[in-house]
């Protein structure tokens, strides 16, 4: 994925730092779903995101059993009422910047996410940037 969205990061002289790739972790989780959730993450961190910004990928194991994997950006940010319509089919909160899109990304990844047994979550401060984060449970194989 971190492959798949360097050219879009290059094109709006982003930084993307990675703290997720080769850390060996592994989940339960279809790879082509999940490949499809990480790149609307990225996709979306990068259109969102203030020109010159960056993008960070982390992760971390959740009680022993779930890895999270967060996509954080330095854009905008989001308020709490933004957060609360995050998830809506069809709503577009930054449709008055001219950012593509049709409103359903978001809503298609909370589906997939959730079809894989895991969760999704958003963190926002307006200003300083948007955090979004999947939650899925590690697999006991090495």
């Amino acid at each position: 994925c971190v492959t798949l969205i360097s050219s879009q990061v290059e094109a709006r002289q982003l930084e993307l730092i990675d703290h997720v790739c080769n850390k060996g972790h592994i989940v339960h989780a279809d790879s082509t779903r999940l490949k499809q959730v990480l790149l609307n993450l990225l996709s979306n961190a990068v259109k969102y995101n203030c020109e010159h910004g960056r993008i960070t990928l982390n992760s971390e194991i959740v009680d022993k059993s779930r890895l999270r994997i967060s996509v954080d950006d330095t854009g905008e940010g989001l308020t709490e009422d933004e957060i609360a319509q995050i998830f809506i089919p069809f709503e577009r909160l930054n449709a008055k910047l001219n950012v593509e899109g049709t409103g359903i990304g978001l809503v298609i990844t909370k589906h997939l996410i959730e079809l894989m047994g895991g969760t999704i979550g958003v963190k926002g401060v307006p200003g300083k940037g948007s955090s979004f984060w999947i939650e899925l449970e590690l697999s006991r194989e090495a």
